[in-house]
C-alpha cells in the first residue's frame, strides 16, 4: 500500500491528489455530522436569506444564500445541510489550485501546492462552517487557473472562464475586486503576464464578468446601495486612524491562518526576494506575486488604520501558497514542506476533536472562542415557551435575531426586528422590521434592555422573565423578556413610562454577547 501511494505520488500526481481530495472531503463532511457547533449569527442570517432567492442582500452579495438554498432544498434545514456546500467548495478550490500550479510550474510543485492548500489551518475551520470566503476562494482559484491557461492559449474561451470566475466571485464577496487589481499589478511586474493578456480574451473576460455581476449591481441600485454602504461602514474609518496594535494582531494571526512554518517561510522568501527570482521562473513568480499582493497589502493598511479580521486577506493565499510552495520545492526544502503539512494536518485533526467534544475546549480554557456557537437550541426553546402566549417575537439585536429565526423556524410564530434608534443598520431592520400596528401582543427578547424605556409607543411594558445560559465563561448569556402591550402611536417623549426603581441589568465586568 505504501509503495503504491509512493508510486502515485511520483508518477501520477493528479491521481494522487484527486484521491487525497476525496478522502479529505469525506472526512470534513463526516466532521459536520460529529460537530457540536450550533449555527453562528452570520450563518443563521445567511440561512434566512436563502429562504428567498434574491440578487442581493443587505450586507453581502447573494451567492452564499444560493449555496445554502441549494443544499437545504435537497437535504432539509438542518445544520449539516446548511454547511454541506462548504467542504465541497473547498475541494473544488483545492483542485483548481493544483491545476493552476501545474500549468504555471510542474506536476511536483502542483502536488505540493495542493497538499499544502488543503491542510491550511484556516481551511479546517472554514470547511466546518459556511462563510462567504468559501465561494470567494473557489472562484478565485478558478480565475487563477483560467489566467494560467491564458498565458499559453490566448483563447477567448479561457478569457470567458476567467471573466465568469470574476463575476461569480463578486457575487460571493466583493473582495473579488482584488483579482482584476492583481491582474493589473501582474501586468506591470511580469513580462509573462503581459504576454498572456491579449485584447480579445481580456475584453471577453470583462464583458462576462460584467454581465454576471450586473443583477447584483441593479439590486444595489434599487436598494440605495445598502451592501456597498455596509461594506464601507464595516471598514470603520472613523476616529483614531492609527492602530499599530491592530496591525500586529492581524500579522500574528496570519501564522494561524497559514500555519507558522509556511507563513514564516513566506516572510523569509519576501525578505530574500531577489535571490528567489531565478531566471527560469522569474515571470511566473512575479505574476503570482502581483496577484497575491493587493489583498494582503490593502488589508495591512486597513488593519493599521482601523483593525482587520484574520480572514480578510484570504484572497491573497491562492497565489501566495503556490508561490511559496514553488520556492520551497526549488530550494529543496522538502523537510519544511513535510513538517508544515504534518503540523497543519494535526491542527485540523485536533479541530475535529474539539468541535465534537466541547468538554475538551472548556478544559483547555478556550470556552470564550465558542460561546457564540453553543447552547442555542435549549435557550431558544425556553424563549419559545414564553412566545406561545404572544402574536409576535420582537428582537433588539442582529445576532440574536438570526438564531431565534433559525431555532424557532418550526414554531409558526413571527419574529421581527426592533430598531431602537430608527436607523437601519442590518438586514432584519431593513426587511423584517417590527410594525406594532400588525400585532396586538409582542414579546420583546432584549439583549440591550437599557434602551427599552426610550421606546415610546406602548402604554404598558411588563417584565415577564429572563433567559440565561452558562457558556463556560465568566459572564452568562442573558436575555430579558418583556410584554409590549397597548400600542399608542400618539405617545410623546413626556409619556414614556419610567423604568422600575430597581431597574438594572448590568453585571459587573460583563458585556452582552
Amino acid at each position: 500500500m505504501i509503495d503504491r501511494l509512493k508510486d502515485l505520488w511520483l508518477t501520477r500526481p493528479a491521481t494522487f491528489f484527486a484521491w487525497l481530495l476525496i478522502a479529505v472531503t469525506l472526512i470534513r463532511v463526516a466532521g459536520l455530522g460529529t460537530s457540536n457547533l450550533n449555527l453562528g449569527p452570520d450563518e443563521a442570517q445567511y440561512w434566512w436569506w436563502s429562504r428567498s432567492f434574491e440578487f442581493g442582500y443587505f450586507s453581502k452579495p447573494p451567492f452564499i444564500a444560493w449555496m445554502i438554498g441549494a443544499t437545504t432544498a435537497v437535504f432539509g434545514n438542518g445544520e449539516i445541510a446548511i454547511r454541506l456546500s462548504s467542504p465541497i467548495a473547498a475541494a473544488v478550490t483545492g483542485w483548481f489550485i493544483f491545476l493552476a500550479a501545474r500549468r504555471l510550474y510542474d506536476g511536483r510543485t502542483a502536488l505540493w501546492a495542493g497538499v499544502v492548500w488543503v491542510t491550511l489551518p484556516i481551511l479546517h475551520l472554514g470547511a466546518s462552517i459556511i462563510s462567504t470566503d468559501t465561494p470567494l476562494l473557489m472562484f478565485w482559484s478558478i480565475g487563477l487557473y483560467a489566467f494560467a491557461r491564458l498565458i499559453d492559449t490566448k483563447s477567448p474561451l479561457d478569457g470567458a472562464l476567467m471573466g465568469a470566475a470574476i463575476g461569480f466571485g463578486l457575487l460571493s464577496k466583493y473582495a473579488m475586486m482584488y483579482f482584476p487589481l492583481g491582474l493589473a499589478i501582474a501586468l506591470v511586474l511580469s513580462p509573462k503576464a503581459r504576454g498572456a493578456l491579449k485584447a480579445v480574451p481580456l475584453l471577453v473576460a470583462a464583458v462576462m464578468a460584467g454581465l454576471i455581476f450586473l443583477p447584483n449591481f441593479l439590486w444595489n441600485a434599487a436598494n440605495d446601495f445598502q451592501t456597498l454602504e455596509h461594506t464601507q461602514a464595516n471598514a470603520g474609518w472613523g476616529g483614531n486612524l492609527f492602530h499599530p496594535d491592530e496591525l500586529a494582531e492581524f500579522l500574528f494571526a496570519q501564522f494561524f491562518v497559514a500555519g507558522p512554518i509556511l507563513f514564516g517561510f513566506l516572510l523569509f522568501g519576501l525578505a530574500t526576494l531577489k535571490r528567489r527570482l531565478t531566471e527560469e521562473h522569474r515571470g511566473t513568480d512575479l505574476l503570482l506575486l502581483g496577484l497575491g499582493l493587493p489583498p494582503i497589502v490593502i488589508i495591512i493598511f486597513q488593519a493599521t488604520i482601523s483593525g482587520a479580521n484574520a480572514n480578510w486577506a484570504m484572497a491573497a493565499y491562492p497565489a501566495l501558497i503556490i508561490l511559496v510552495t514553488a520556492w520551497m520545492v526549488r530550494a529543496g526544502r522538502r523537510g519544511l514542506l513535510i513538517g508544515s503539512t504534518a503540523f497543519n494536518a494535526g491542527v485540523g485533526a485536533l479541530g475535529l476533536l474539539f468541535l465534537a467534544n466541547f468538554a475538551i475546549v472548556d478544559a483547555l480554557g478556550l470556552s470564550n472562542a465558542i460561546k457564540r456557537v453553543r447552547g442555542w437550541p435549549d435557550q431558544v426553546a425556553e424563549i419559545e415557551t414564553y412566545a406561545r402566549n404572544y402574536s409576535v417575537v420582537v428582537v433588539d439585536d442582529r445576532e440574536l435575531m438570526g438564531n431565534i429565526l433559525y431555532y424557532m423556524r418550526d414554531s409558526g410564530i413571527p419574529v421581527k426586528s426592533l430598531d431602537y434608534n430608527r436607523r437601519v443598520e442590518h438586514h432584519y431592520e431593513a426587511f423584517d422590521s417590527y410594525d406594532p400596528t400588525q400585532y396586538d401582543r409582542a414579546l420583546l427578547v432584549a439583549k440591550y434592555p437599557q434602551y427599552l424605556y426610550s421606546y415610546v409607543e406602548f402604554d404598558t411594558i411588563l417584565e415577564v422573565g429572563e433567559v440565561s445560559r452558562d457558556m463556560g465563561v465568566a459572564c452568562p448569556r442573558r436575555y430579558f423578556l418583556y410584554a409590549l402591550l397597548d400600542f399608542n402611536p400618539e405617545m410623546g417623549p413626556e409619556d414614556i413610562p419610567p423604568p422600575p426603581e430597581d431597574f438594572s441589568r448590568e453585571v459587573e465586568g460583563c458585556r452582552p454577547y
